[in-house]
């Protein structure tokens, strides 16, 4: 019996062993996406994922036009909660969030048919409910089917992830190391240590760095990063007890970490390296260097894209250990300076307690003499002596000495600097050198010191070098015992205080020999130079001149010491020069100006006077040196060119005018203050073409073609409007120049002037509205007074009836009149008094009109007469035609205030309603049309900013005004 051969599907994946992968691709359903079964897939591809599901490293094939994906064992960590649900999807829809990378990657490979390698592939990925930052390495290739075309892509990766946030957290702690390794402080080290957190947001989004008080119940803010400091859980100081926004008392009760997990909507928002929040934090203890328990805390915000595990939490250990090791040692530093500052103090009094008991010899030798004696007090020792390092490099010489022997002190008159002697030694080594015993020391029994020491009974010695400021080597200071001795460490501090002051001592002798010498020198260049020449101590108190100076003034010596050249200044200009001077001596500061000195026998001359300090190496002023050289033509000369100036610019300030200068076309070279003062341009920005920006947009052009018929003509004359900035709008002008010519005739340049017009022009504007006002209120005055006679002659019952009611209704039609007289007042109207005034004058009765509203709504004075217009064209359209001319119809008028309007502004909203009104009758004058209609709906809006309707429906007119009114309050009662 023959055996049943498989078919080539079981041949190819049925028949082979091993991989979950294996087996969920045998039991998928192939026919149900673009690959179809798998029986019909090509050899290629069949090849290709047979390398893939054999190997143990990721692999991934994406086949056909979809990419549908295929992957193996090893893959299924790289997808996450993607997997199983990838496998047979659409690349493109499986990695949507990564497609922008991924995307790049499979064009390169299936269209150009490239290998691609791309390492350490930074991606975003949704693999365990959240985007994560993950890294690859990543390498594709394209697979081609059996006619040679691509048909798919083949990718091996290795997942970075752990290597690239491990590499990038070595190198924090690195520099988190080296940083705080040279802070001296707790606030240095803090400081570091925050440099570098900083440097990690996408490990750190923010950090609090905590430390505790003594008594361990607080702790302070030592340091932050990544966040806004002021909110309530990062105050300065925080209570560590059960109260406080973080799991301090926690911390300290066990000494572990503690988890937030969900931090408060506050910190949530603090800055982060990615677009979401950062939810979770630990609070991490600091331990105390060298003894147990809590020093502080480090709160650290966790990555919204990271996985918190086992290597994130070690590296926020050792973060937090390291931090706790550099604060320990910038503490140990502190104290060791707290010491160190301590014995200073000590070694400041004692200092000063041997200074009172110093009674130096006079002279210099005196100083040297006195200052050995306290060096031997402050040494326990028994001689002292002090050398001088001679120019020569070559030889030490003795200053001073206390308790040597005569002979013993004429044989150290003079040391070889490269002797083996004690002092010899410590100048070659430049470094302090102690001889415990000489009888024991083989160099000095090989030299003649050893004598010396035996005839003054000394056995011990110390030699130390004495250095400059700068330092440079000045000599050296040694101090003797009788007995074999080794000074200790704690001895040194009082001693090299008073080394100090010796090498002070000799650099400021060296320095005042070489000062008294460079003196002379000057002082026969002094006498060369034809100016007045001085030179001054650094306080200003002594002073030489030279003989040109005292020449000049006639002063003696003298006359002028002790500040009493002064006299020899104008006194006009005696307080300013002394001030100058005294200032120049107290700052430091050279000095530079004009007075005027006095000639002897030819009156007073301006001079140009500078002053200047020398300095030595360290910068301090050791002498003053001055000059003054005769400028007084030049001065005169120069004092007449500025009152002419003065004269000319107070001239061209006075004028009203915007005074301006220019060249060609119409480039400005200067512009007045007048100018600047009302444009709000500096001078420099009107210069050239700059003064068009000051100009309204739509006249710039007029300006310039003003300018180029100005050469032609050789005027030029234009208005437009100029921005004034105080006022923030533009305002008319007009604007002349005149040409400035040359011998020959030709136009050098332009002197013009701008005046004000604008009120003019407004003026001119005003005027031509009122005129048409007054024609158009005289028609509606009269056409009014028709009405208003023809209704009361039809309701009044004889003549006398007649008189007494239409001599009531004129007047309350000329109190309108009254109220609109009143707009220059400093009274302001009210809406109510207006509105009524208006109603009176048409006969506006309760029957046939209704007023409601508040009262005491002021206007504007500048709204009082349109307004006024407006509704008396309501009101004498309704008289004629509307709700008061006809029997059935009624007007109501209602109103209300809004204090807090458009831009926060007061508001008055009016709404106008009439009923009962039959429509007109053929040939009658239309309604809501004409002048009455147009100021409404366009010179309202155009005039007071208001906002208008106008309807005309078949019941009436129906209008709403609501325009902004006066900022004063309105009263509270209603109008009846």
């Amino acid at each position: 019996m023959s055996e049943k051969r498989p078919t080539s599907e079981e041949t190819y994946l049925d028949l082979l062993n091993g991989g979950d992968m294996r087996a969920r691709m045998a039991s998928f359903d192939w026919a149900a996406t673009p690959l179809g079964p798998r029986s019909e897939w090509p050899a290629s591809l069949r090849y290709a994922v047979e390398i893939m599901l054999s190997s143990r490293y990721p692999m991934l094939v994406w086949w056909g036009p979809e990419l549908i994906q295929l992957y193996n064992d090893a893959y299924m960590p790289v997808l996450g909660q993607r997997h199983p649900w990838g496998l047979g999807q659409p690349a493109a829809i499986c990695w949507e969030d990564s497609w922008p990378f991924v995307g790049a990657l499979a064009d390169a490979v299936m269209i150009q048919g490239l290998s691609t390698w791309s390492e350490q592939l930074e991606m975003v990925m949704t693999r365990n409910g959240f985007p994560e930052e993950v890294y690859f390495t990543v390498s594709c290739s394209p697979i081609r089917d059996e006619t040679g075309a691509i048909a798919g892509l083949f990718c091996a990766c290795t997942e970075e992830t752990e290597r690239v946030l491990a590499d990038r957290r070595l190198s924090a702690l690195a520099a988190l190391g080296e940083r705080t390794a040279s802070a001296k402080t707790i606030e240095d080290a803090c400081d570091a240590a925050v440099g570098v957190l900083r440097s990690v947001p996408r490990d750190l989004p923010f950090a609090l760095l905590y430390r505790l008080d003594e008594a361990r119940k607080s702790a302070r803010l030592s340091g932050h990063c990544g966040f806004d400091p002021s909110g309530a859980a990062a105050q300065i100081v925080l209570d560590v007890g059960a109260g406080a926004p973080w799991p301090f008392s926690s911390v300290l009760s066990d000494g572990q970490a503690v988890i937030v997990d969900e931090l408060p909507a506050s910190l949530c928002a603090f800055h982060s390296a990615w677009p979401e929040p950062t939810r979770r934090a630990i609070v991490l203890p600091l331990a105390h260097s060298g003894r147990e328990g809590v020093a502080g805390f480090l709160i650290a915000g966790l990555s919204p894209r990271l996985v918190f595990g086992k290597s994130y939490r070690t590296f926020l250990d050792l973060l937090a250990r390291q931090v706790a090791t550099a604060l320990g040692a910038a503490r140990a530093c502190e104290e060791e300076l707290r010491r160190e500052v301590a014995m200073e103090l000590q070694a400041s009094r004692e200092l000063q307690r041997i200074g009172t008991e110093l009674e130096p010899e006079p002279g210099q030798n005196g100083l040297y003499t006195g200052l050995l004696d306290a060096t031997i007090n402050v040494m326990h020792a028994d001689a002292a002596s002090v050398q001088l390092f001679e120019e020569d490099g070559r030889t030490l010489r003795l200053l001073a000495s206390r308790n040597f022997h005569s002979d013993s002190e004429a044989f150290w008159k003079y040391v070889d600097a490269g002797s083996a002697s004690a002092c010899g030694l410590a100048l070659q080594a430049n470094a302090r050198i102690i001889i415990e015993d000489v009888e024991a020391a083989a160099r000095i029994a090989e030299t003649g010191d050893l004598a010396a020491f035996r005839r003054s009974g000394l056995r011990a010695v110390q030699s130390t070098p004495l250095i400059s400021r700068s330092g440079r080597r000045l000599g050296m200071i040694s101090t003797h015992w009788r007995l074999p001795h080794r000074p200790e460490p704690g001895d040194f501090p009082l001693f090299d205080v008073l080394a100090r002051q010796i090498a002070d001592l000799i650099e400021r002798t060296r320095t005042e020999a070489a000062l008294r010498e460079s003196e002379e020198r000057q002082r026969l260049m002094v006498e060369l130079v034809p100016a007045l020449l001085w030179s001054v101590s650094p306080d200003g108190q002594e002073i030489s001149f030279n003989e040109r100076w005292l020449t000049f003034t006639g002063q003696t010596k003298e006359e002028a010491r002790n500040f009493g050249w002064l006299r020899a200044i104008h006194a006009d200009d005696r307080p300013g020069t002394r001030a100058a001077f005294e200032h120049a001596f107290a700052s430091g500061e050279p000095l530079e100006r004009r007075h005027r000195i006095h000639k002897a026998g030819d009156g007073w001359r301006w001079h140009l006077v500078r002053h200047v300090p020398l300095r030595d190496e360290t910068g301090a002023i050791v002498r003053w040196f001055g000059a003054a050289v005769d400028i007084h033509e030049g001065t005169l000369a120069e004092q007449a060119l500025r009152e002419a100036e003065a004269r000319l610019q107070t001239l061209v300030e006075g004028i009203p005018q915007l005074v301006w200068r220019a060249v060609d076309d119409g480039r400005w070279t200067w512009s007045s203050p007048q100018w600047t003062n009302f444009t709000g341009q500096h001078e420099a920005e009107s210069l050239e073409r700059g003064w068009l920006d000051a100009l309204h947009p739509d006249d710039r052009a007029a300006a310039e073609e003003a300018w180029t018929h100005a050469m032609a003509t050789g005027g030029f004359e234009v208005e437009y409007r100029v921005f004034k900035a105080s006022a923030d709008t533009y305002r008319w002008f007009q604007t002349r120049a005149t040409p400035v010519r040359n011998e020959a005739g030709a136009i050098i340049e332009w002197l013009g002037t701008s005046t004000d017009i604008h009120d003019l022009r407004e003026l001119q504007g005003r005027q031509q509205v009122l005129v048409a006002e007054l024609q158009h209120r005289t028609r509606n005055l009269v056409g009014v007074i028709q009405s208003l006679a023809d209704r009361t002659l039809r309701n009044s019952a004889d003549l006398a009836d007649f008189q007494t009611r239409f001599r009531g209704r004129l007047t309350s039609l000329a109190r309108v009149q009254g109220l609109l007289s009143r707009l220059n007042d400093y009274d302001r109207v009210t809406f109510d008094e207006l509105i009524q005034a208006e109603m009176d004058a048409i006969d506006g009765g309760p029957d046939k009109v209704t007023l409601s509203g508040p009262i005491g709504i002021r206007l504007r004075s500048s709204t009082v007469q349109t307004l006024a217009m407006g509704l008396h064209e309501l009101a004498t359209n309704a008289v004629k035609y509307g709700a008061i001319a006809q029997p059935g119809g009624h007007l109501s008028i209602r109103w209300r205030f809004d204090p807090g309007g458009d831009g926060g502004k007061p508001w008055l909203h009016i709404d106008w309603r009439e009923s009962g009104v039959a429509t007109p009758p053929v040939g009658d004058a239309p309604r809501g049309g004409g002048l009455g209609r147009e100021l409404i709906e366009r010179a309202l809006p155009y005039q007071l900013s208001a906002r208008t309707s106008y309807v005309l429906g078949p019941d009436g007119v129906h209008c709403t005004i609501s325009l902004p009114v006066s900022a004063t309050a309105v009263e509270e009662a209603p109008h009846a």
